[in-house]
């Protein structure tokens, strides 16, 4: 399905997408820039073209805009019905999860350890990301998941659905971990809240047609 990704960063992840801009045009690779350093939480994203600040732009914030299609995070099951006058009807169910962009760094943290944990330099890293996402003309949602979130430790986060037309959902994501350099009490408590936060993301929601 067709989907549409702007970013924007400041602070120590804006210089890592810089980075990674400038190591993507000088290998002249067709590949979206936040995907050096993130990965989607849901589906793959097939890049059309990306536009983004200049990399030496230095005073700027480093923006990013890319259109492509998703591919795998919506998935559907046709199933058939007979009403009383002996006719069949067909019923599509199907389910989308939404396409969050989160550090690769995080899938190294989930590994069981007993050490202390280093991510992102040591930097604290908030993630406020919102997807509006379109369902097909006369889809009706089968219900929506409540919210979700954690406080617990270092990460905090929070995961809201809104429905906010006819066939428009929005969901909201922010992450805030305080700080990069964990304690190995810390990072325990870390990896409990980013599986939490990893399933909710996963939920999704169902809708038919």
């Amino acid at each position: 399905m067709p989907a549409t990704f702007e970013a924007g960063a400041v602070g120590y992840p804006g210089y890592e997408l810089r980075e990674s801009a400038r190591e993507v045009k000088e290998h002249a690779s067709a590949v979206p820039f936040l995907s050096a350093r993130y990965r989607l939480s849901a589906g793959s994203f097939a890049l059309e073209m990306q536009t983004a600040s200049s990399v030496a732009a230095l005073d700027q914030d480093f923006t990013w805009r890319a259109q492509g299609s998703l591919i795998g995070a919506c998935s559907s099951l046709l199933n058939e019905s007979t009403n009383s006058d002996r006719a069949t009807h067909n019923t599509q169910h199907a389910s989308i999860r939404p396409s969050f962009w989160l550090p690769k760094e995080w899938d190294l943290a989930l590994h069981k350890r007993k050490s202390a944990l280093f991510l992102n330099q040591g930097y604290p890293l908030t993630l406020d990301e919102q997807l509006d996402l379109t369902l097909p003309s006369g889809a009706q949602v089968v219900g929506l998941p409540g919210p979700a979130g954690g406080a617990q430790g270092p990460l905090k986060w929070k995961l809201e659905w809104t429905k906010v037309g006819n066939t428009k959902l929005r969901v909201v994501l922010r992450a805030e971990l305080s700080r990069g350099e964990l304690s190995a009490a810390e990072t325990s408590s870390l990896q409990r809240e980013l599986r939490a936060l990893i399933t909710a993301a996963n939920a999704g929601i169902a809708f038919e047609l």
